[in-house]
Order: C-alpha cells, then sequence, then structure tokens
C-alpha cells in the first residue's frame, strides 16, 4: 500500500528590481473599500481563477475604475461572453494590468472602440492600440464598473500579468486587497481508495469539527484503511473575508507527516496552461457532485507546472499523524490534525461488467473499436493504469457512445472517430460530436469530416452523441409597434437550441437599416442584441432586417417595416 503526496510549490519570483518597486506603486482600481466575490487562484470549473473579483460598491453597475500605475493602454477587447468589455493597460516597470466584465469605457476609448466595430463591422472587436496612442498615468480614470460578458452580477474581473511571459500573479501581493482578520474555514475531510485499475472501492466523506478559531479535529481523529489500496485525499477548505460571506478560495495550503512537510501549495503565481490539470487539484469526483472547494493533498501526475511530486510510503499496521495547515495572505491561520492507520481489511471487489471493458497504459497507445465508434489514445493522455468501460447505442434514431467515469483527470485529450454510412452521408453537413450532461442538454464540440469518418478531440470521459443540427435559430423581438422615435432602443432574444463549447460556435448575426449593416450589442448571457439603430436616420419609413446563424449554417431571418419620427 502506498499513499501518494505531492510536493505542489508555487514560487512567486519577481521579474525583476523594476517589478519591487511597482509592488509600493499599484494603486487600487477602485475608490470604495474592496471586498471579494472571487480570490486569485480560486478553484473553478475548469480552470483556475485568474485574479480578483472586487465588488461593486452598491452592488449595481457604474463603479468608477481606475488605472493601478502609469503606462498604456495596450489592448481594447469587446465580446459577447468572456471578458466582455475589458482594457489592458501595459506598465513600464514589466507589468500588465487587466480590468474586465466593465460596463462601458471612457468616452475617448469608446469613441475607438466603436470606430473599430464600424470598420469591421462587427460587434466583437479585439484592438492593439500603439504605444503611444492611449498613455494612461497612475489613478487615471478608465471606465465604469458593470456586468458585460460571461458575468454574474456587477463587478470587475483584475488581473495582474508579466508582461513578457503572461504569468499570471496575485494582486495582493501588490497591496490591492480586502481587510483580512478571519482564519479559514475547514469543512468536510473526502477519503477516496482505489484498487490497481483505478476503480473507487471506499469513499469516506467526514465532516470536520471547529474546537475554537482556526483549531479544528474530526469526531474520530483516527482513521482507518486497508492497506491493499491506493489513498488519496481532499479538503474542502474556503477563506472568508471581512464584508463578505463569499467562500473565496485559500492562499496556502501545508500537510506534514509525523512533523515533516510534504505538501505545499502556495497561490502566488499562475500559468494559463496550469488549468489544463486543475483535475489534480480539485477534487473531480467532489465537481462532479457539485461541491467545490475541496482542494486534493494527494496528487497523482506531475503535469501541472506548478507541482512537484514527492512520493511517501507507509506500512501496514502503522499510524501516521497529518496536519493540514491553511492560511490566507495575512497569515491567518487554521490548522486540522488526524491520524491515518493502515490496516489488513476485507474490501469487497468492485464488481465490474466483462464485456466492453478495456484496460489502458499511459505509456502505450491504446484503440478502442466499438461499433462504428473508434477512440484513438497516444501515449500519456491518462497518468496511470486504468480500467474504463465502453459502450455504444448506433441505430436509426440514435448514435451514442458512454467512455469511463467523467472524474477521472486526463493529461491530454484523445480522438474520437464515428463511421459514416450512406444515410448519415445525407446530413454530414450538419453533423457533430456532442458532449452529454446530466441536465439532459448537450454542448456541440465541434468535428472535422474527412474519408467517410467524423472526428473531435475530447478532453474528458464522459458520453457522447452523434447529433444533427438542421434547427435554425430563433428571434423574438422585445418590441411590437410599428412606430418608433429616432432614439429607441430595440432588442431582440436570439436563441439556439444547442449549446457550443467555444467562441467560434457562438451565433453570429447581421442588422440592417434600409440594407445598410448596423452594429447592435450582443449580450450571450442574457441572448440579447440591442442597440439605437435609428439615431442619425430621418425620420421616414425605415425596413428593419436581422439574420441570425449557427455555426452550422442554419439561419433565421426576421423583418419589419417601422415609420420613425
Amino acid at each position: 500500500m502506498k499513499l501518494i503526496f505531492s510536493a505542489l510549490c508555487i514560487s512567486f519570483i519577481f521579474i525583476c528590481l523594476a517589478q519591487e518597486s511597482i509592488k509600493t506603486k499599484l494603486t487600487s482600481p477602485v475608490k470604495h473599500p474592496i471586498t471579494l466575490s472571487g480570490s486569485f487562484g480560486e478553484l473553478r470549473t475548469g480552470h483556475f481563477h485568474s485574479g480578483l473579483d472586487i465588488r461593486s460598491s452598491k452592488g449595481a453597475s457604474g463603479d468608477s475604475i481606475f488605472s493601478i500605475a502609469s503606462g498604456y493602454i495596450s489592448r481594447i477587447k469587446v465580446e459577447p461572453g468572456g471578458y466582455g468589455n475589458s482594457l489592458y493597460i501595459t506598465h513600464t516597470d514589466g507589468l500588465t494590468s487587466v480590468y474586465a466584465h466593465l460596463q462601458k469605457f471612457r468616452s475617448d476609448i469608446m469613441e475607438i472602440a466603436s470606430s473599430h466595430q464600424s470598420a469591421t463591422k462587427r460587434f466583437t472587436i479585439d484592438f492593439y492600440p500603439q504605444e503611444k496612442e492611449l498613455p494612461v498615468l497612475a489613478a487615471e480614470f478608465i471606465g465604469f464598473m458593470g456586468n458585460s460578458g460571461k458575468s454574474f452580477g456587477p463587478h470587475l474581473h483584475f488581473e495582474i500579468r508579466d508582461t513578457k511571459t503572461d504569468q499570471l500573479i496575485n494582486p495582493i501581493l501588490f497591496g490591492i486587497k480586502p481587510k483580512d482578520t478571519r482564519a479559514p474555514i475547514l469543512e468536510k475531510l473526502a477519503i477516496y481508495q482505489y484498487d490497481s485499475l483505478s476503480n473507487l472501492t471506499n469513499l469516506e466523506s467526514i465532516d470536520i469539527i471547529q474546537r475554537k478559531a482556526g483549531d479544528y479535529t474530526l469526531e474520530n481523529d483516527t482513521i482507518i484503511l486497508s492497506d491493499d489500496l491506493t489513498t488519496t485525499v481532499s479538503i474542502k477548505a474556503f477563506d472568508r473575508m471581512n464584508g463578505s460571506w463569499n467562500k473565496n478560495g485559500i492562499y496556502s495550503l501545508k500537510v506534514f507527516k509525523n512533523k515533516e512537510l510534504i505538501t505545499s501549495l502556495l497561490f502566488e503565481d499562475l500559468l494559463f496552461q496550469d488549468s489544463d490539470y486543475i483535475g489534480y487539484v480539485s477534487d473531480p469526483y467532489q465537481i462532479k457532485n457539485q461541491n467545490n472547494n475541496f482542494h486534493m493533498i494527494s496528487i497523482s501526475s506531475d503535469s501541472l507546472s506548478i507541482s512537484k511530486i514527492k512520493e511517501t510510503k507507509v506500512y501496514d499496521s502503522k499510524i501516521d499523524n497529518y496536519r493540514i495547515q491553511v492560511k490566507d495572505i495575512e497569515g491567518n491561520e487554521s490548522n486540522l490534525d488526524f491520524s491515518l492507520n493502515f490496516k489488513k481489511l476485507e474490501i469487497p471487489p468492485v464488481q465490474t461488467r466483462g464485456q466492453n471493458l478495456y484496460t489502458l497504459h499511459p505509456d502505450t497507445v491504446s484503440i478502442i473499436k466499438e461499433g462504428d465508434f473508434l477512440l484513438h489514445f497516444q501515449k500519456n493522455t491518462i497518468p496511470k493504469k486504468i480500467q474504463i468501460h465502453v459502450s455504444n447505442i448506433n441505430n436509426a434514431t440514435e448514435k451514442f457512445i458512454s467512455i469511463g467515469k467523467s472524474e477521472i483527470t486526463l493529461d491530454k485529450p484523445f480522438e474520437i472517430h464515428y463511421k459514416l454510412n450512406k444515410i448519415d452521408s445525407i446530413h454530414f453537413e450538419k453533423m457533430h460530436f456532442a458532449k452529454c450532461n446530466s441536465k439532459g442538454t448537450s454542448i456541440n464540440l465541434g468535428s472535422s469530416i474527412s474519408q467517410g469518418w467524423i472526428s473531435a478531440q475530447i478532453s474528458s470521459f464522459g458520453n457522447y452523441s452523434i447529433q444533427i443540427d438542421t434547427t435554425a435559430p430563433t428571434i423574438r423581438p422585445e418590441f411590437n409597434v410599428s412606430r418608433m422615435s429616432q432614439n429607441q432602443e430595440l432588442s431582440f432574444i436570439i436563441k439556439d437550441d444547442r449549446k457550443a463549447s467555444r467562441k467560434d460556435q457562438y451565433l453570429k448575426y447581421n442588422f440592417y437599416v434600409d440594407n445598410e449593416l448596423k452594429i447592435l450589442r450582443y449580450d450571450l448571457k442574457n441572448d440579447r442584441v440591442s442597440g439605437r439603430p435609428f439615431t442619425g436616420l430621418t425620420a421616414s419609413e425605415h425596413e428593419l432586417k436581422l439574420v441570425v446563424t449557427d455555426c452550422m449554417n442554419n439561419h433565421t431571418i426576421f423583418t419589419k417595416v417601422v415609420r420613425t419620427y
């Protein structure tokens, strides 16, 4: 039996002495006291949170936003999802700051954004101004806090990056932080045991008891486990800061075994690619069951650039004492002490179905054929030897395949292929792979078709199907009059029956007044396009036309004649 722990170190290194100097110069991007709805490195579904989510002072959009230091605006981005309206400022000392989900930019920046929208005839823009085009000073006003893009409440998503490497750096290290005198909260311990083929054999979920502030224990502080199985452990831990009840992420986690440090986690900086392997830090089993804030303290892969693995062996009938220490950046500390006792236990074997059962090895290329489906695993797709069940349904109405368990984390994507037949080829331009989730909805994964096969890359186990999308998007106007003022705002709800997985699968639209293209705003989360297209036009009769197209080239056209005054 061996218990695998990782020594996980995220070290923050100043790029140069210039960054050390800017550390004392940065001003707050807001004028009100900072409270957070999201912290740096916080565990999110599919990624680490890359910055701070600073809450509005009044719970509404409109707070003024300011540059944290002198420099120049180096990027202006407007998109229906993602960061919405965002600004990037390159500073003179090797840092770039990012301000996302803005309601709007200040007037001169808005004019530049609007001119690029007009030039490209698109709402979405991603523009890089020259260094001398838009200089800014420290504490200079740049825009207003908002709720644009993939945001679900008024706030500022704020980041600091190294300009050369794009490395993400915790803004709190530069003094941009809330008041925090409260120790992190430890809530629950989850312990998993697996057989030699990674089948889950034993799961224990244990409540953590607080004896006093920062001091935690278990009702039974010695946990007895089988020594014949591989064991992993995760802990639910979060930090509540002053003035907020949000369950923010932690800053530091350390694990001691018999007083020796064996695992450390420190959220001072991150690389974007670390999010590809968040499943090794964020407990995938708990995420599947919609439980967040579970941090793995035993990690079985070194794919994370921010981690190192140290392996220790625990032998039969030996008791080891563990301490989990969690801190926030202000040094407030919480500790949990417990013991693991490994013994010979009678553990019933996992019952697996004999057919459609496949064993995968990390150092071997594997090809699995199930009916008309073909799965292709390259070397190092999986971190360790596992056993998966694969089954498929293939008939006139359904083409479906189930692959393994979704909570198993992969090191890289694998390929899935489906052999088209003569009936399929009738609709091949409308066919795509889709991931089917537990809510009964499906996500278009995008596909390629070549030499009679439809193919895709997928990055997780789960349920997948071949789907044919011939359904056009819907358009619902939020007005029903034929006479309007020249300053009236129009809005339309546009929807598709399939959920997109990438930005290039968002609905595309073109809006015309008298056959002249007009730019409307697109709010992806509310499925709304809106704007004032009559401004500057003469008071007369006008023909409106909105064309909405999905990623499978299905389209809908709405037309209406209105008279303006």
